[in-house]
C-alpha cells in the first residue's frame, strides 16, 4: 500500500532471501535423501543478524558464520588472482 515504508520493504527483501534459500535447501535435502542440519554462511548478507535468525527459523537449520579472512591475506589472494588474469589475457593475445 501507499503506507508501506522503507523498513517494511527492506524486511520483505530480507525475508524473500531466506524463503528462496529454504526452497533451495529443501530441494537439496530431497536430492540427498536427508535433512540439512547446518548452513555455513559468509559474505555481506550474513552480517545481517535479522536475516540469519530468520533463515534459521524458516529452515529449522543451524546457521554457522565463517570467520572473516584477514585483510592482508585477502589482498594478497586478490593480487595473485589479478596477476593470473593478466597473464591469461596476455597469452590469449599472442
Amino acid at each position: 500500500t501507499r503506507g508501506t515504508d522503507r523498513n517494511q520493504i527492506v524486511r520483505a527483501t530480507l525475508e524473500s532471501l531466506a524463503y528462496q534459500n529454504e526452497d533451495l535447501l529443501s530441494a537439496m535435502a530431497e536430492d540427498l535423501g536427508q535433512r540439512i542440519v547446518a548452513l555455513k554462511v559468509d559474505g555481506g548478507a550474513c552480517r545481517n543478524n535479522f536475516l540469519m535468525q530468520f533463515q534459521a527459523d524458516v529452515s529449522d537449520t543451524e546457521i554457522v558464520r565463517c570467520k572473516s579472512m584477514d585483510e592482508a591475506k585477502r589482498a594478497a589472494l586478490l593480487k595473485g588472482w589479478h596477476k593470473a588474469v593478466k597473464a591469461a589475457i596476455w597469452l590469449a593475445e599472442e
